[in-house]
């Protein structure tokens, strides 16, 4: 079932109940949106952000830039229970009288309960949430959610990514210090061929982050700040990026060894299993391996799955809805069910068996 909005929507709930589909193009600078948010102290102004990629980071550090927030005020969360679990005991009982600012968050309806949780601890707190996104939200999330927003802007959009939408929203000079940083986003969330010669690539330091769980969240937070400053050669970005591309070569045998092939309704999916490496960089590693219309890979310390396809006719939101997970049509990405041990052969044949059970319908 097609569960995607028809376009991007702006719900404004702060002077009258408003939702309305929009134009992304027509988007910009909000100025009652930014005057509310600038008297607020900043010390009150919190960011959630994605945290498993650049979008998300560079989301934060366009707050950063425009409001002065400290980096003890950014949080960040991947599309599971715990980690939006994590956000509402990390906001509950510090948050009064501000404002969080939600980017680059997709929305699963398995965890709309989740968020709702979150919301009332914000709005409990009398505090405002503002909700910027761009990625594919069913009806029922949006039925459910979009009445509690202060502001949102959600939908997929073709235009621009979550850090893009902050630096338009909340930038009365589109062509502001953040305009660099949100076209950085633009670059390594659409997956255009650019690089920035003399400069480590910071997709890998953020995925090299994720290797380490127990400072992820610092590391992130001191990401977000150094990027606010367009400092991208940092010396913890550099060593991240580097102890990556180690890694990766290390262990890119293992994942082609692992690779394993099957059929669905006339299509051929491969799956990979392996550390939390870049999702884009390693399916794009299997598919050069194989020839398959859907690349899956099954993250096995992260216990997420990513989707990536070489077919226009396989919409990779839709298969990841399915799973409970969300994201774009042409990369998403998704939870694995505790019970599947994806360590063990016995595990991974489980794990892919219901894979291809739950997706039967969303791959034509």
């Amino acid at each position: 079932m097609k569960h995607k909005n028809d376009g991007i929507m702006l719900i404004d709930n702060i002077n009258a109940n408003s939702t309305k589909i929009v134009d992304p193009s027509k988007l910009g600078y909000n100025k009652k949106i930014s005057d509310i948010i600038s008297k607020v102290k900043k010390d009150s102004v919190y960011s959630i952000s994605h945290s498993q990629d650049f979008d998300g980071v560079a989301g934060s550090a366009v707050i950063i830039k425009r409001f002065k927030i400290k980096k003890e005020n950014l949080f960040f969360i991947n599309y599971n229970a715990n980690d939006v679990e994590s956000a509402s005991k990390y906001l509950k009982g510090k948050i009064s009288n501000g404002i969080v600012i939600i980017t680059d968050i997709s929305m699963n309806d398995y965890l709309v309960p989740k968020f709702k949780k979150l919301i009332k601890i914000i709005k409990d707190s009398k505090s405002k949430i503002i909700w910027l996104d761009h990625h594919p939200w069913s009806k029922y999330a949006t039925k459910e959610l979009s009445p509690l927003f202060d502001f949102g802007i959600i939908g997929e959009n073709r235009l621009y990514c979550a850090a893009e939408i902050a630096h338009i929203i909340f930038s009365k000079n589109p062509n502001s210090s953040s305009k660099n940083l949100a076209a950085r986003a633009h670059v390594t969330d659409f997956n255009i061929k650019k690089s920035y010669k003399n400069e480590p690539n910071i997709s890998f330091a953020i995925n090299y982050f994720n290797f380490d769980r127990k400072h992820f969240i610092d590391n992130l937070r001191t990401l977000a700040n150094e990027a606010s400053k367009n400092n991208y050669n940092a010396t913890m970005i550099k060593k991240a990026a580097n102890s990556y591309n180690k890694e990766f070569e290390s262990n890119m045998n293992n994942v082609i060894n692992s690779i394993i092939v099957k059929d669905l309704n006339g299509h051929k999916i491969a799956f990979g299993f392996g550390r939390s490496f870049n999702s884009t960089q390693i399916c794009a590693n299997i598919s050069n391996s194989v020839k398959a219309d859907l690349i899956v890979y099954l993250k096995t310390d992260a216990h997420t799955g990513t989707l990536r396809r070489n077919c226009d006719s396989i919409d990779c939101s839709l298969i990841a809805n399915s799973l409970n997970g969300g994201g774009h049509e042409f990369a998403a990405g998704f939870p694995i069910p505790k019970q599947y041990n994806i360590k063990s052969k016995q595990g991974i044949n489980a794990m892919i068996n219901y894979f291809l059970k739950n997706v039967r319908n969303s791959i034509n």
